[in-house]
């Protein structure tokens, strides 16, 4: 192909929605993710994820959390840009894979 001999040239984050957009279905009360101040604050994570600035912090407390909010799977793959940039932090970590030079802080991003 004509682009196998290019070089890499690196990864370069394109800006993501400001705000996650969450169907109603998911916000009503009453799903298994705890009383309403537990929901509200992990609608919160999930719309950090779009921030690059504070993404890490956000999935660091989303995967601490993620056995008591049961509705974080769906919420996640619902919201708007979400799944881009759980993906972005895939993308950016890959070429530590080979060879294994992935350290542990970049290995808890993902």
């Amino acid at each position: 192909s004509r682009m196998a001999g290019l070089p890499f040239t690196g990864f370069t984050q394109p800006p993501l929605p400001t705000t996650t957009t969450v169907p109603p279905s998911l916000t009503a009360s009453g799903g298994g993710g705890g009383d309403d101040a537990d929901r509200e604050h992990m609608f919160a994570l999930v719309n950090e994820l779009t921030h690059t600035e504070r993404r890490e912090a956000s999935l660091l407390e989303l995967s601490k959390r993620r056995e008591t909010m049961t509705d974080l799977a769906p919420i996640l793959w619902h919201s708007v840009g979400t799944l881009s940039a759980l993906l972005q932090e895939i993308v950016y970590i890959y070429p530590t894979l080979s060879p294994p030079t992935l350290g542990a802080h970049s290995s808890n991003r993902v």
